[in-house]
């Protein structure tokens, strides 16, 4: 039994499954090897192996401005008892973020103020991406201007301007964070 508890625990793991409320993590499973053996080498070091993953999730979520799952990946590590010397930069860079993700809502307001340019408006809505990289209000402001230049770039095709037409799109080929909208 604890055998297969092993392999399972390995299984989650590998899978990047490294806790789960219903016990099929990695973490919950390596656990429940050493609940029923305390000096279970192979167990230990699975829950090293946990922690470490988690500290890497941690800071590439940081560094894709992914907070939620950071913060997550921060508890998680910091419960395997992760030394202070690996979570204490990554928890400073996650409450740096989440000051400066304090100014959003005022962001996205000025991003939609009557007269604002497309343009102003674009890079309004690419700072509050860099600061939240899933913030819903912001990817559906930044589709919508997409939407109306490829929709002007249309209507330029229908009157033979391809110049004027290309210059559209290539506006929004070239936009950052595009890809974070897929």
């Amino acid at each position: 039994r604890m055998n297969q508890q092993l392999e399972l625990a390995q299984q989650a793991l590998a899978q990047g499954k490294l806790s789960a409320a219903d016990g099929s993590g990695a973490r919950e499973l390596f656990e429940s090897v050493l609940a029923a053996d305390p000096d279970q080498m192979t167990a230990r070091q699975g829950l090293v192996e946990v922690r470490n993953a988690a500290l890497e999730r941690a800071q590439s979520s940081l560094s894709r401005h992914r907070l939620l799952q950071a913060r997550n990946n921060l508890a998680l590590a910091e419960s395997l008892s992760a030394p202070a010397v690996q979570l204490q930069p990554l928890q400073a860079r996650l409450r740096d973020l989440e000051e400066a993700s304090s100014d959003i809502p005022g962001l996205l307001a000025a991003a939609t103020v009557p007269g604002i340019t497309d343009e102003a408006a674009l890079a309004l809505f690419d700072r509050v991406l860099q600061l939240d990289a899933e913030n819903a209000v912001a990817l559906e402001g930044r589709g919508a201007l997409f939407a109306r230049w490829l929709g002007q770039a249309e209507a330029l095709l229908a009157a033979n301007n391809v110049r004027d037409a290309q210059q559209l799109v290539e506006k929004v080929r070239g936009t950052p964070w595009q890809d974070i909208a897929k």
